[in-house]
């Protein structure tokens, strides 16, 4: 005798692995970037300390997939990350007497936190998304 509601029990078990899947993916992209964003602090030009305090992590779902943004709000963000004519001043220094200092600040630190959190990145996809 055939079992009736059949495809909606199918629809409610597609439904609900759907919503575990997508959990499983946007802890997934939490946990990555979370990781870039600590990597890629390592390597950000201090002086106030307000560019390092900026940074945001945005993670939303769009019509291609999940997407998370790593975003630093201080309004001087692109000019020292997109330009490499600078390097870090320790204290004091010619045009600098006050304020910190990171030795390891570099032009295009996101990147490079990127770059450097690659091959953790996989593994974490691998670990989390397991079903």
């Amino acid at each position: 005798m055939p079992v009736r509601g059949g495809d909606g029990a199918k629809r409610n078990i597609s439904a609900k692995i759907n919503s575990v899947a997508n959990q499983k993916v946007e802890q997934a992209i939490a946990i990555v970037a979370a990781d870039v964003g600590a990597r890629a602090d390592f390597y950000v030009p201090e002086d106030t300390t307000n560019l390092l305090k900026s940074r945001e992590i945005r993670i939303h779902r769009t019509k291609e997939g999940w997407q998370a943004e790593i975003v630093y709000k201080a309004p001087y963000v692109r000019f020292l990350h997109e330009r490499d004519n600078w390097e870090p001043k320790p204290v004091p220094s010619p045009g600098k007497k006050t304020g910190s200092y990171n030795p390891n600040a570099r032009p295009d630190w996101l990147n490079i936190g990127a770059d450097e959190a690659w091959p953790e990145a996989q593994r974490t996809f691998r670990r989390v998304i397991k079903f």
